[in-house]
């Protein structure tokens, strides 16, 4: 844990941190994935393409983590939702993710995808699973251990997934799902606030909340369009320069 008083505001730690959480607390998860995408290489020796021994000791040691997250007692809205800057947690939770969706793409690509009905009630009962664990414990590993599995059987793309997941609103929130994620609390207590202001009626609450999400959403496809996707493509840009140059 670090003593500097700079590098604890900013989310500078163990956590992989550089953001700037008065501005926008949630982009610590940008910090803990760029950790995260410093050991892919590794990951992918050893997970995807090394010996089934790796593999399987890959995800116990990931499985071993989240359940040493859960017993931290440092979560927030729940027992994984760790998210300091100056815990080492937040980068740990990143890279078991990463691990356990490299075990599954490994597996995906190596076994022999079940029946199209068999995909289909698979899907339906996790996802109800995950429904009613959401509902009845404020415990969120349950919830996220189910997600395993249902990344799993969507990875096949069978009838019911490609229905669900799959369509062209799903797949829009896809792309600018990170920018929902990062802009989202700028507005979190716009619904309320708003609610109050006019009354604190049912109605007005509603109105409140539907207009918090249609600007988000709003400034999300324009981050997308304007800030995520030209700095993709200036990064694809100087690393095509590199290999030129290399070459």
């Amino acid at each position: 844990m670090t003593n500097n008083p700079v590098l604890k505001s900013s989310g500078c730690g163990l956590g992989g941190g550089l953001h700037v959480h008065p501005v926008i607390g949630v982009s610590w998860a940008a910090s803990a994935e760029l950790g995260s995408y410093l050991l892919v290489p590794v990951l992918v020796a050893f997970i995807v393409r090394g010996n089934v021994v790796f593999l399987i000791i890959g995800v116990a040691l990931s499985l071993a983590a989240i359940r040493s997250i859960e017993a931290s007692g440092l979560g927030t809205s729940g027992p994984l939702d760790v998210v300091s800057g100056d815990s080492f947690y937040p980068l740990l939770r990143a890279i078991a993710g990463f691990t356990l969706g490299q075990a599954i793409f490994r597996c995906s690509a190596s076994l022999q995808p079940l029946p199209m009905i068999f995909q289909d009630i698979l899907v339906v009962l996790i996802v109800l699973a995950i429904c009613v664990a959401a509902v009845v414990s404020a415990d969120d590993l349950p919830v996220y251990l189910l997600f395993i599995p249902l990344v799993a059987v969507l990875s096949y793309d069978g009838r019911l997934a490609q229905l669900l997941f799959g369509n062209g609103f799903i797949y829009d929130i896809g792309l600018v799902s990170y920018s929902l994620y990062l802009l989202h609390p700028l507005f979190i207590s716009f619904a309320v606030r708003a609610s109050r202001y006019f009354g604190e009626t049912k109605s007005s609450y509603l109105v409140s909340t539907l207009i918090c999400i249609a600007a988000i959403w709003l400034l999300s496809k324009l981050s997308y369009r304007f800030v995520e996707m030209p700095s993709r493509m200036l990064v694809t840009t100087l690393l095509g320069r590199r290999k030129k140059r290399s070459a």
